[in-house]
């Protein structure tokens, strides 16, 4: 009756290592092939020197620079819990953070080049003047940083409600 018991087990056992290989391949290939577009997208908008020097341009690298490396967390973290790999508190609260602040720098960035593209549209003769290198960068500086202070006070009271229930347990 035990060997039926140990020899149902291990199939059990061998079958969710297999479903946990699959799954992660079936998630993992497209993942690959989109990383790989999109370095190579990256590399080409750092080739040129007209990429380089137009806003909009400059806009979109910080934009699929956010998501790529938003694409990388995510099957990393992905990955890391198929496995079952438990991790260590500061390991994951620094995956976790630099997964949600490129996920609050992707609407942010898409809402300044909404911006752009309204005074290229509306005010055709002053866009030269308004939208420079320098003020796609302060936007661009300036959108790592609300996104950074946003996630920065999220960690803040993380660690500062840890550590009260953690008084409180001891």
């Amino acid at each position: 009756m035990s060997n039926a018991n140990l020899s149902q087990t291990n199939i059990t056992v061998g079958r969710g290592l297999l479903e946990r290989v699959l799954f992660s391949t079936v998630t993992t290939v497209p993942c690959c092939v989109f990383l790989f577009i999109n370095g190579t997208m990256l590399f080409t908008l750092r080739s040129k020197t007209v990429f380089c020097e137009t806003s909009r341009y400059i806009l979109l690298f910080n934009l699929l620079f956010a998501d790529t490396v938003q694409l990388a967390l995510s099957q990393l973290l992905y990955i890391l819990a198929a496995v079952g790999l438990r991790l260590t508190y500061p390991l994951c609260g620094v995956l976790t953070m630099l997964s949600n602040l490129t996920n609050e720098i992707s609407p942010l960035t898409l809402v300044v080049m909404s911006v752009e593209r309204y005074v290229a549209v509306c005010y055709p003769l002053r866009h030269s003047t308004l939208v420079t290198i320098r003020n796609t960068e302060v936007a661009i500086v300036g959108v790592w940083v609300f996104s950074s202070l946003n996630v920065l006070t999220k960690v803040i009271l993380l660690l500062i409600f840890h550590f009260k229930t953690w008084r409180a347990w001891r």
